[in-house]
């Protein structure tokens, strides 16, 4: 780093902005996206969607695929459908969150909205967020992928799969047997330690049993940091099948 670079890296920094060079070393989306083309990913399924930010993340930095979103919770949903609408390569399913079996259950909603979960919080995550606080409750029907295969296998060859469940993550596989087998890629918000209730499908196991599947870890990046302490509580990993 040049004497200049350093000046104005300081500079930014005292406004808690950090300036860096773009590229696949320093973007977690342009990395994702390179990946995404290096296995000619052509459709994606991105599963807790939110509002639509990882989604938008893939087509900024030059995706070319399909897209299909799936999320839970109404507010964000309907935000979601306005932020995808003109796209005709993101289509956005019904809302539903995504499990192991077809049912209906309750979803806890955060303040912040993205920490959202099918399982109650812990407080480990409250800790490291209180913005992620619980403040309501909401029925919501439940799909597993499998039942969903209408939306995403027509015309696919190379499917990528994206889960970002907050805790649930290991139920949304189980409901993906037949999908899974067929999947090039996964990318899946991993935790460090329980932050919902029930989590057991912690960081270790996602590693070992990903591998065990014929993945290979191609990726990590921060995905919750406990900005206090400092601590790393989740990791986004993308693991690929060569």
């Amino acid at each position: 780093m040049t004497r200049f670079e350093r000046i104005t890296q300081n500079f930014f920094q005292r406004f808690g902005i950090l300036v860096r060079k773009y590229n696949a070393g320093t973007s977690e989306s342009l990395r994702r996206v390179k990946l995404l083309q290096k296995y000619n990913i052509d459709m994606l399924l991105d599963v807790g969607a939110n509002t639509g930010q990882y989604a938008q993340s893939l087509f900024d930095n030059g995706y070319g695929g399909r897209v299909v979103s799936f999320e839970p919770l109404t507010s964000a949903h309907g935000a979601l459908s306005k932020h995808a609408k003109g796209n005709t390569r993101w289509t956005i399913a019904p809302r539903c969150a995504v499990g192991a079996t077809n049912s209906t259950t309750t979803i806890h909603v955060s303040e912040n909205s993205v920490s959202s979960s099918l399982l109650p919080m812990l407080e480990s995550h409250l800790e490291g967020a209180r913005e992620s606080k619980i403040v309501g409750t909401e029925e919501v029907a439940v799909r597993t992928l499998d039942s969903m295969s209408d939306l995403y296998r027509p015309g696919s060859s190379n499917i990528f799969l994206k889960i970002d469940v907050q805790g649930y993550e290991q139920p949304v596989l189980h409901g993906a047997q037949q999908l899974f087998a067929t999947l090039r890629g996964v990318e899946i918000e991993m935790s460090i330690v329980p932050l919902y209730e029930n989590q057991q499908w912690l960081f270790d196991h996602i590693l070992r049993d990903m591998h065990a599947a014929g993945f290979q870890l191609m990726s990590l990046s921060p995905a919750f940091t406990d900005l206090t302490t400092g601590q790393q509580l989740q990791l986004n990993g993308i693991f690929m099948k060569p």
